[in-house]
């Protein structure tokens, strides 16, 4: 057997598989299903950017519950404070002498105002 010529089969044959190749590749891009393929493809990128939107947001709506919350808690409190305070201003006001009466309710007012 010649070497030459089995050189040159082999090119023919090496060829041969390059030009099968590209028509696969060109079949492959025209098939009906790389459209679709590549819509999913897109979507599928949109969702992970949503799945991140959605993430920030729902750490940023968590925040925004706590700080709510905190808020609650300190009106509660203040709301403690406010309620001690009538019950001991109206303690105030009917131990004293009736005249003293508007001068009494008067400084409670001014005690629930925080002035």
């Amino acid at each position: 057997m010649d070497h030459q010529a089995y050189i040159r089969r082999l090119h023919a044959r090496i060829n041969q598989l390059d030009e099968a190749l590209d028509r696969a590749r060109d079949l492959r891009a025209d098939h009906p299903v790389q459209r679709p393929l590549a819509a999913l493809k897109g979507h599928a990128k949109d969702l992970e950017s949503a799945g991140a939107d959605w993430a920030q947001h729902r750490e940023h709506v968590e925040a925004t519950f706590r700080e709510l919350q905190d808020e609650i808690e300190a009106d509660e409190s203040a709301l403690g404070e406010v309620a001690e305070s009538v019950r001991d201003g109206a303690v105030e006001l009917f131990r004293g002498e009736p005249s003293d009466l508007v001068r009494r309710t008067e400084a409670v007012m001014r005690k629930l105002n925080g002035k």
